[in-house]
């Protein structure tokens, strides 16, 4: 009997992926950056066939460009694109808030309301580290009451096109937080 359970296993593909996309998002490999089949398996030690399904994942996500015989790119936001990502924004999070208000338990809610309190503790502090982590916080615990899986989605989505918006404005090992 084995005393553990045993490890996840994740496929060649998707552990790639998860490399690439997590390169990207740190703003490691920079928009308009064209990637190499070739090195990325070398580097992470998978097949050329792996980095490819990885590739194909990334353009679904709207992270690279494929282009034919020319290449895969880190794709650039439009200007376009980044105010329809905030419109976005804008009109999906009064939903999500009134969602979380609605459908948790009155112990929920007055969880949620605990983090609040921190959120407002930081601010009159003045304290902008506890500040970011406390709205962060707050965010996700929203996003959680709302007890909605596509808006759940939808939320993973506009955060990977903003993490690309602020990485392709910020620089290398930006990475910051949406």
């Amino acid at each position: 009997m084995f005393d553990s359970a045993p490890a996840e296993l994740v496929s060649a593909r998707d552990w790639a992926l998860a490399r690439i996309r997590g390169r990207i998002h740190s703003g490691e490999f920079q928009p308009g950056v064209k990637l190499s089949i070739d090195s990325l398996a070398a580097e992470l030690g998978v097949s050329r066939t792996a980095v490819r399904d990885a590739f194909g994942q990334l353009e679904r996500e709207g992270l690279v460009t494929i282009a034919s015989r020319v290449g895969v790119f880190v794709r650039r936001l439009t200007r376009s694109e980044a105010v329809d990502i905030y419109r976005m924004k804008e009109a999906v999070e009064p939903l999500m808030a009134r969602w979380a208000a609605e459908r948790p338990s009155a112990a929920q809610r007055a969880e949620y309301r605990d983090a609040v309190a921190g959120l407002q503790a930081a601010a009159a502090d003045g304290d902008v580290d506890a500040y970011v982590k406390h709205l962060e916080r707050c965010r996700r615990d929203l996003l959680r009451l709302a007890g909605s899986s596509p808006l759940q989605h939808m939320h993973e989505a506009r955060l990977r096109m903003c993490r690309a918006l602020d990485n392709a404005a910020a620089g290398p090992g930006a990475g910051a937080p949406a």
